[in-house]
């Protein structure tokens, strides 16, 4: 297990370099995806010192249905119930959890081919691959899924046509 940068007990809330999230468009298996990067880990703790998640990241996506990314990429299952990644023409995404939470609201740096890769996913019911695990830089995320700190569930994603 990777030593977490932060033990919490969640009567104490979250500090806020755990409340900022950072997405990344990137493409792996042929696929168009999105990795959700975190600053910082947490574990988290009961008042009487019981380890409730080494990884309270990961326990939340795992809880929604997640799993861990295989070494051989292999993303074959259908969209989990519930999740929602929506793209704006802006350059904007929210993803929503199937408790009707938000796992990210920020911006998505994306080129022209992902957007229209994106949009032909949405447009096809195939969903978006969304990634977490990664930890500090997109660097981190060959290392974690070589480490089985990642998960991925496949979302339901809404996304406009790409202006050319």
């Amino acid at each position: 297990m990777q030593m977490p940068d932060h033990i919490l007990d969640p009567a104490n809330g979250l500090p806020a370099e755990l409340e900022t999230l950072m997405a990344q468009a990137i493409t792996m298996a042929g696929e168009p995806m999105i990795a959700i990067i975190q600053p910082a880990t947490a574990a988290i703790i009961e008042g009487n010192g019981r380890l409730v998640s080494g990884d309270a990241l990961r326990t939340a996506v795992e809880r929604f249905g997640a799993r861990p990314v295989s070494l051989d990429l292999t993303f074959s299952r259908a969209i989990t119930a519930g999740w929602l990644a929506e793209l704006t023409a802006g350059g904007q995404l929210t993803i929503t959890t199937p408790d009707g939470g938000t796992l990210y609201s920020g911006d998505l740096p994306a080129d022209h081919g992902w957007r229209a890769a994106a949009s032909n996913a949405a447009k096809q019911r195939k969903g978006l691959i969304i990634i977490t695990g990664a930890r500090g830089s997109l660097t981190d995320l060959v290392p974690a899924i070589e480490q089985n700190r990642t998960r991925w569930s496949r979302v339901h994603v809404i996304a406009p046509t790409p202006n050319r």
